[in-house]
């Protein structure tokens, strides 16, 4: 698969499933959670102008975070065994560097369990 340039769009994950609800869904909860609750949400998208994106979108959906997976890599992410992402918040960035898919995911608990003060 070649690198393409912008964010995975709900035309190209057609054969996936529609996920324009999804993204509806994630700005409704973030308009209307209650106090403690953490929200998280996924940017899959390529390079720098994704990772724009996806500080965009923290602010546009009021979420607590957002995990940006850069898709445009062949040695991680959807097909591949290891992942590699960057843990946007309004407090800063984190890259969690190239590893299992389980640690990763164990970090991104981590992220929230912090923000619930566990």
């Amino acid at each position: 698969m070649s690198p393409r340039e912008g964010p995975l769009r709900v035309g190209v994950l057609a054969i996936q499933g529609d996920f324009s609800a999804h993204s509806r869904m994630l700005r409704e909860l973030g308009a209307s959670r209650t106090n403690g609750a953490v929200l998280v949400g996924f940017a899959a998208d390529v390079g720098e102008r994704g990772l724009e994106r996806a500080r965009k979108k923290l602010a546009d959906k009021q979420v607590d975070l957002i995990v940006f997976n850069d898709v445009g890599r062949a040695d991680i992410g959807f097909d591949a065994a290891d992942n590699e992402v960057v843990l946007v918040s309004a407090e800063g960035e984190q890259r969690l560097e190239k590893a299992s898919k389980e640690r990763i995911a164990v970090a991104i608990l981590d992220a929230v369990a912090e923000r619930l003060g566990a």
